[in-house]
C-alpha cells in the first residue's frame, strides 16, 4: 500500500460529495455532534474507572481519532450502529461522513509539527493493502499518515513504534512493550495517534507560593507531606450537588482556549468520589463561565511518570455495550483468520508551577495468533483534574485517589486522625457538626486530635471496615451513642456487619442491627458496640 495522496481539487470534491448533509435542525436527523460526545463521554468515564482506589490517567481526544479510523476500517453497518449507540438503519453515508468529520477534527484542527501548543497525529501501519474507500477516509478526515515498512526489514510493530519515538522526541520509546517478541512479529496492522501539549498559565504560581500538606487518600490514609501550588486570585467556580469545581486558565496560543478544571467533595472525603458521574462532571464544566469569585486555590504537583492502560477495549465494551473485534476491521485488507486486538494508552504529563505539558500516544494493533475569609478550594482528598479546550475535548483526565502522580517532599510519610467519642457531637448539641450534602456529620476542627483537618464518618471507618474500597458507603453519620452507616444493598449490609462484628466480638454483635429493607440499607451500631468499635477503628 503507498502513501495516502489526494490533490486539494480531489479532496475538495470527496468532501463537496461528502459533506452534503440533510439539514441537521430537522427532527428526523441524528446529530453526528451528539453521537460523538455521548460516545465518548460514556468511554472517557468508563477509562477513568472512578469507583476504584487508584488514580488514572486517560485522554478522549487521543482516543478519538483512533476510535474514528477503527470505525472508518469497519463494512458491517450493523455493529457501526451498535457501537456509535444509534438505532439499527439510521446510519447513512451522509451521516457517518459527519461522524468521521466530527471525530477527526480535534486532529485536523491541531496538526502535528504546527507552532501550536498542542498538536497530534494519526498513522497507519498495515502489512497489507487496504481498501480506497478506507483510504480516503483516513486521509479526508484525519490526515492520517501511512507507514512504509522499509523493504520487509521492519515488521508492523517496529514502524509503529519507530515512529513514535520519533514523533514524542524518545518521550515513548514503544507502544508494545506489554507483548511478547512473537506477538510483536505478527502484528499485522497498527491505527494510532500521538498527542503533545505544552501549557503555559495565564497567570503562573510563584515559588514563594509553594507548601506542604497533607492529602487523605482513597483508603483513609493522611500523605502529609505532598507539594502543594498556591494561589490567591478570581476563579470561575461552580457547584453542584455534593461536589465543587474551579477552573484556572492557561495562557491562550492563536485563539486556543484552554483550561484546568479541578473537582472535588465540597467536604473532605475518601470515598465522595466514587459519586461522581459523567453527567456531573458535564455540569460543573458546562457552568465554570461568567462571574468570577476570589478563591485560594491549593494544587497539588501532578507527575504523571509512565502511565499504560491496556485495558481499553475491555473497558470500550463496557461503556458501549458492544465489543470491537479484530474482524470488524475488514476494510485494513487483513487476511481473515485467527486474530486478536490489542489496544493501549499510553500517557506521560505534568502538572506544575509553569503550566502543564503532556506526550500520549494511543494505538490499536491486530495480532495474529500465532475576604469575608477567602473561600480556599483545597485539593486535598480523592478528585477529578481535567485539561480541557473551549470545545469539551479533554486532552487529559486524572483521578487522584492516592499519591501515584503527586510530588511528595522527601519519603512518604503518613498519619491517621483521631476522633475522641467524648468529644462528638449532634447536630443538636453543638454548631460545630454540620450536615454534608449525603447526610454524613463532619466534625469541626476542634473536634479532631489533628486540628488542621476535617474528618467524616466514612473517612473514619473506611481503612478498616472497607479497606480496598470494594463496598459504596453512601454515608456514615455518628454521635456519642450511636453509629450508622449506609449502603446499597443487602449484600454489602451483610459485608458491613460481619466486619464490625470481627472488630467487636460475638457477643456485642448481637447488638448490632440491619434495618430498613429498602435503599439505602442501615447497619446501625448502638451504645457500647458503638464505643468498642470507635476504640478499634481509631488504634
Amino acid at each position: 500500500m503507498g502513501p495516502v495522496s489526494y490533490s486539494n481539487q480531489q479532496i475538495s470534491s470527496v468532501t463537496s460529495r461528502s459533506l452534503n448533509l440533510p439539514d441537521v435542525s430537522s427532527q428526523a436527523t441524528l446529530s453526528a455532534s451528539h453521537i460523538v460526545k455521548t460516545m465518548m463521554d460514556k468511554v472517557s468515564f468508563e477509562l477513568l474507572g472512578i469507583k476504584g482506589n487508584e488514580s488514572t490517567a486517560a485522554s478522549s481526544a487521543s482516543l478519538a481519532p483512533v476510535l474514528g479510523m477503527a470505525l472508518a476500517s469497519m463494512d458491517d453497518n450493523a455493529r457501526k450502529e451498535l457501537l456509535l449507540g444509534i438505532p439499527p438503519g439510521s446510519l447513512t453515508l451522509e451521516l457517518e461522513s459527519k461522524i468521521h468529520q466530527k471525530l477527526g477534527e480535534f486532529s485536523k484542527n491541531h496538526p502535528y509539527d504546527s507552532d501550536q501548543i498542542v498538536s497530534l497525529a494519526n498513522f497507519i501501519a498495515t502489512a497489507f493493502s487496504t481498501d480506497e474507500q478506507i483510504e480516503q477516509t483516513l486521509s479526508e478526515c484525519y490526515l492520517t499518515q501511512n507507514l512504509e515498512l522499509e523493504n520487509g526489514d521492519k515488521n508492523v510493530a517496529d514502524t509503529a513504534d519507530d515512529f513514535v519515538k520519533k514523533k514524542t522526541k524518545g518521550k515513548i520509546t514503544t507502544l508494545f512493550d506489554g507483548l511478547t517478541e512473537l506477538e510483536r512479529e505478527n502484528v499485522l496492522a497498527v491505527i494510532g495517534n500521538v498527542m503533545e501539549f505544552r501549557l503555559q498559565w495565564k497567570k503562573g504560581f510563584s515559588s514563594d507560593e509553594m507548601a506542604t500538606d497533607s492529602f487523605l487518600d482513597a483508603k483513609g490514609t493522611y500523605i502529609d507531606n505532598v507539594k502543594m501550588m498556591c494561589a490567591t486570585d478570581h476563579f470561575h467556580v461552580a457547584s453542584y450537588r455534593e461536589f465543587s469545581a474551579i477552573a484556572k486558565e492557561f495562557r491562550s496560543v492563536n485563539g486556543e482556549d484552554l483550561k484546568l478544571v479541578a473537582i472535588k467533595p465540597k467536604k473532605r472525603n475518601a470515598t465522595a468520589i466514587n459519586n461522581l458521574d459523567s453527567d456531573t462532571i458535564n455540569h460543573l464544566i458546562g457552568n465554570l463561565n461568567g462571574y468570577k469569585e476570589k478563591h485560594k486555590l491549593k494544587l497539588p504537583k501532578i507527575e504523571v511518570a509512565d502511565s499504560c492502560n491496556t485495558g481499553l477495549l475491555e473497558k470500550i465494551s463496557q461503556a458501549l455495550g458492544i465489543s470491537i473485534e479484530a474482524q470488524d476491521l475488514t476494510s485494513l485488507g487483513i487476511p481473515s483468520g485467527d486474530n486478536d486486538l490489542h489496544m493501549v494508552q499510553k500517557i506521560k504529563a505534568s502538572i506544575d508551577k509553569k503550566g502543564a505539558c503532556g506526550t500520549i500516544a494511543t494505538a490499536m494493533a491486530v495480532i495474529t495468533r500465532s475576604l469575608a475569609p477567602t473561600p480556599c478550594f483545597d485539593f486535598d482528598c480523592p478528585g477529578y483534574i481535567g485539561i480541557i479546550d473551549s470545545e469539551g475535548n479533554r486532552l487529559l483526565e486524572l483521578v487522584i485517589k492516592d499519591d501515584k502522580f503527586l510530588e511528595l517532599d522527601g519519603p512518604r510519610i503518613t498519619s491517621t486522625r483521631n476522633l475522641n467519642v467524648d468529644d462528638m457531637t449532634t447536630d443538636d448539641e453543638s454548631d460545630n457538626a454540620v450536615d454534608s450534602s449525603d447526610g454524613s456529620v463532619i466534625f469541626s476542627d476542634d473536634a479532631v486530635v489533628s486540628s488542621d483537618h476535617k474528618v467524616d464518618m466514612s473517612t473514619l471507618i473506611q481503612p478498616k471496615l472497607n479497606p480496598n474500597g470494594e463496598i459504596n458507603i453512601i454515608s456514615a453519620k455518628a454521635d456519642k451513642t450511636t453509629l450508622t452507616i449506609e449502603v446499597n444493598s443487602p449484600k454489602e449490609a451483610v459485608e458491613i456487619e460481619d466486619r464490625i462484628s470481627k472488630l467487636i466480638g460475638k457477643n456485642l454483635a448481637r447488638q448490632v442491627r440491619i434495618w430498613k429493607i429498602f435503599n439505602p440499607i442501615q447497619i446501625e451500631v448502638s451504645f457500647k458496640p458503638w464505643k468498642v468499635l470507635h476504640k478499634n477503628l481509631t488504634s
